[in-house]
């Protein structure tokens, strides 16, 4: 009986999280652009939000000299914004990021000005809820793709633009500035209605983190059904050889649940499972492979997943999300939680 319906609900999932759906190697982990914990105030930083935590719109360029690099050349595979103190949940309606080569020593308040090579499109999601913090921590973006620094071909220019930046909850945070970096460069920023602007308003700085090859783990979204939201959190190393956990917790107890993978979160994700019975919940990328978990008396559960030694795999991005039977929450029966990104390193 309990197989039976066990696998009911298993088909049940696969039906729903369906309707949706690697790797060059750098030559650095990371290079820092930017201060260490506690160097100084905070200036202007990514989530920009308004006094009352309205929806704010935003555009950034941030202008990275080659020599940063060290005359090295760095597959760029995610974007982390330092954050010194505090935290804060922002969702972003949507998130662009663009990354190219530029021959400009100093940005133009005219952002046009500043293109002088084709961009490429790094990181393009909708309903993208980031946590900051808390601080001080280096706080990851989770690109889709991945930027060849190549030195000798300009300095790095990062075009950064949200559409709708709302706080959903934390205390006071700020990024790390500081002034040593006022000559080695410069950001442009500006507020807009409904369309990127064409200048900037002002300028603010940023410490970033960009990496190749260093593995991270990052949970982004957020679950449905408010406090009796399944939790999904992440523990390990998904380093070549290393091993990763999904953890479920918040769950029915004793009630199956299905743990989504898939490697596509970019639109038309996430896709809002309302349209199938469940107000709320959302389904963040195209689903693959679905493996079943079981969560305890006390509403726990786990699966591991190993990571092969294959140097094939660096790079690699896989996210995870949890799908839970929730009986009466919605005409379809489930309640989601946020979801994971896994980025294998070395």
């Amino acid at each position: 009986m309990i197989l039976a319906c066990y696998s009911r609900v298993m088909m049940r999932l696969l039906m729903v999280l369906l309707l949706g759906s690697w790797c060059l190697l750098g030559a650095q982990e990371c290079v820092e652009i930017g201060p260490e914990p506690g160097a100084g105030p905070g200036g202007g930083w990514l989530p920009r939000i308004s006094s009352t935590g309205a929806a704010v719109h935003w555009r950034k360029q941030v202008l990275i000299p080659d020599v940063w690099f060290a005359n090295v050349p760095m597959l760029i595979r995610d974007v982390a914004v330092g954050n010194e103190y505090g935290w804060l949940a922002m969702e972003y309606g949507q998130l662009e990021v663009r990354m190219g080569h530029t021959s400009v020593q100093t940005l133009d308040y005219m952002f046009a000005n500043n293109i002088t090579s084709p961009m490429q499109l790094v990181l393009d999601v909708d309903d993208h809820r980031v946590m900051f913090g808390p601080g001080p921590m280096w706080c990851a973006l989770g690109l889709q793709d991945a930027f060849q620094f190549v030195p000798g071909q300009g300095n790095l220019l990062i075009d950064f633009r949200i559409v709708g930046s709302t706080m959903v909850g934390g205390s006071v945070s700020h990024s790390w500035s500081k002034a040593t970096l006022s000559t080695d460069y410069d950001v442009a920023v500006s507020q807009f209605s409904t369309s990127p602007p064409l200048t900037s308003s002002g300028e603010s700085k940023v410490a970033l983190r960009l990496c190749a090859d260093r593995a991270w783990t990052n949970v982004f979204g957020s679950g449905c059904g408010g406090a009796a939201a399944p939790i999904l959190g992440l523990s390990g190393d998904p380093r070549l050889g290393g091993s990763v956990g999904f953890w479920l917790s918040n769950a029915g107890a004793g009630l199956p649940a299905a743990l989504a993978f898939g490697s596509d979160n970019s639109p038309p994700f996430p896709f809002d499972l309302g349209l199938a019975g469940a107000p709320g919940c959302r389904q963040y990328f195209g689903v693959s492979s679905l493996v079943g978990v079981v969560a305890n008396a006390s509403g726990f559960g786990s699966h591991f997943v190993q990571v092969p030694v294959n140097q094939a795999l660096v790079g690699a991005v896989v996210f995870g999300q949890y799908a839970a039977l929730a009986p009466g929450a919605n005409s379809l029966g489930l309640r989601t939680s946020a979801y994971g990104r896994i980025q294998v390193g070395l």
